[in-house]
């Protein structure tokens, strides 16, 4: 696994500095894992399909409040 695996998949990185696009702080190089919001990108569409599965499951896809458009995996793509 090489680093950019490793990293949050919320750090924003540019030529000027690092920061976070969730929290405002900018300081962060995306490599904190004591960080409450960490997330590597496998663990963040893992996470997204699980609540995808839960949705389906219980049926409140189609009355979604917050898209028209329903959710896909990352595997549906």
């Amino acid at each position: 696994m090489n680093n950019e695996e490793k990293k949050c998949c919320f750090a924003n990185s540019s030529k000027i500095s690092c920061s976070c696009r969730i929290l405002t702080i900018d300081a962060c190089d995306g490599f904190n894992t004591s960080c409450s919001f960490f997330k590597t990108e496998d663990k963040f569409n893992s996470d997204r399909d699980k609540a995808i599965d839960r949705c389906r499951e219980k049926w409140i896809c189609h009355d979604c409040k917050y898209s028209k458009i329903p959710c896909i995996k990352a595997n549906e793509c």
